[in-house]
């Protein structure tokens, strides 16, 4: 919860960034316009981006990076990069809040760059999804006087 959501909820009387002392302290404060987040984001953008990434409001600012159809220095799609650099924001503000620690990590951006290329190896990018077929079966009642046993399964075909 952001520090605005929680003076909202009576939870806290502060709702100040504890990063940078910004008034209100909101969702779009915490993964987009805090110093933090600003000297974070500044490394994956390119300078001609900048005036047009940080003027949305929320809601505008996330769908158009969530479909944002352009690879990343042609690697990673933005989509993927947009999504866990937000993510760890989230969590290294989390961090700071609960924990004390104020600070980034050493190398945020690497951190960031090996969790999507271990996302994207998993779960997008490899080479063996062009292999990857999936088959619709439909189940059949067996013959008179024949038992069926229903089972799931799956096969591996060697190829070589």
């Amino acid at each position: 919860m952001s520090n605005a959501q929680r003076v909202k909820r009576r939870l806290s009387s502060d709702s100040s960034c504890s990063y940078c002392g910004w008034y209100n302290e909101d969702a779009l404060h915490i993964l987009r316009d805090c110093s933090k987040a600003k000297e974070l984001w500044s490394q994956f953008l390119f300078p001609s981006q900048f005036s047009k990434f940080f003027e949305a409001d929320f809601k505008p600012w996330l769908m158009s990076n969530l479909c944002y159809s352009v690879k990343w220095y042609g690697c990673f799609p933005w989509i993927d990069v947009f999504v866990f650099t937000c993510w760890y924001l989230w969590k290294w503000r989390n961090q700071h809040i609960f924990s004390g620690d104020d600070s980034l990590p050493l190398q945020p951006i690497q951190i960031i760059v090996d969790a999507v290329f271990e996302w994207f190896k998993a779960f997008g990018g490899t080479k063996n999804q062009e292999f990857k077929e999936q088959q619709v079966l439909a189940w059949e009642p067996p013959t008179s006087n024949w038992l069926k046993l229903n089972v799931d399964g799956s096969r591996r075909v060697n190829l070589g």
